[in-house]
């Protein structure tokens, strides 16, 4: 028995100073800390950041200065102004290198390297993609909706259109692709997002089966720019879903941020 508790004490010794480190250089985060963050995620996604945790701190700590807008969560409990405007508004049409439907389409400048980007090496392996909607305001986003609800009635057009401040398009960097129909996924274009998008920093935002979660049907046509280390730590970290990274980091960016080595 004596053997058995000096075995323990000697095993405790051990384990908690490890515990009680930092996970990595970026960060004063023990592994004890980081599990009270994520203790209450889902079984997954607690299993996938404990199981490479220096890493997880690793891309968080690429895009913990991220000053844009990319990570803001907006749905229907978390809302934009109606004065809200991206700060770096281009136009998609001045390039070349994009095909557009409209004359002026509106996107935020912070992901228009990556949007050509993902074009260029779309059309290398004959893919169009065709934007079809990018940029809209809280005025014609409300017009849209007043027009689906008259149409649907408010409950259904709730779950195929956002209310006006919900919009991710409000922010500048949500955009359709192609048909703007569920068909769109079965194209070639559609395929070829599915499989390549987060390489570029675009994810989709409202997947199919996930419906209940995002409060939208599933849009295999509409996709975000949430920068490239984000997309990456939402495909390995959070099942490839954009909502529960978002959620996430709208809940936990202040304790990163409060952690951070500089």
């Amino acid at each position: 028995m004596k053997k058995i508790f000096i075995t323990i004490i000697l095993l405790s010794s051990q384990i908690f100073p490890l515990l009680s480190q930092n996970i990595n250089e970026y960060f004063t985060i023990t592994d004890i800390e980081l599990y009270q963050i994520i203790k209450n995620e889902n079984k997954i996604i607690q299993e996938n950041i404990t199981k490479d945790s220096s890493l997880f701190l690793t891309l968080i700590n690429k895009v913990i200065n991220d000053k844009t807008a990319n990570l803001t969560l907006v749905d229907k409990n978390h809302r934009l102004s109606s004065d809200y405007i991206p700060p770096d508004i281009i136009n998609l049409t001045d390039y070349k290198e994009l095909h557009t439907r409209y004359k002026t389409m509106p996107f935020s400048k912070s992901g228009l390297k990556a949007f050509i980007e993902m074009s260029k090496d779309a059309k290398l392996e004959e893919i169009d993609l065709f934007i079809a909607s990018t940029y809209r305001s809280y005025q014609f986003q409300s017009e849209i909706f007043t027009n689906m609800k008259n149409f649907h009635g408010e409950k259904k057009a709730a779950t195929i259109v956002a209310y006006p401040g919900a919009s991710q398009h409000q922010l500048g960097t949500a955009v359709d692709f192609g048909t703007i129909t569920p068909s769109y996924a079965n194209t070639p274009a559609g395929k070829w997002l599915k499989i390549n998008a987060y390489k570029y920093g675009f994810t989709l935002s409202y997947p199919k089966g996930y419906e209940e979660l995002t409060t939208y049907r599933w849009e295999p046509w509409h996709y975000r720019y949430i920068g490239k280390p984000a997309a990456i730590i939402e495909r390995k970290y959070f099942n490839s879903i954009q909502h529960l990274f978002l959620v996430f980091w709208d809940k936990n960016h202040n304790f990163f941020i409060k952690n951070h080595i500089q």
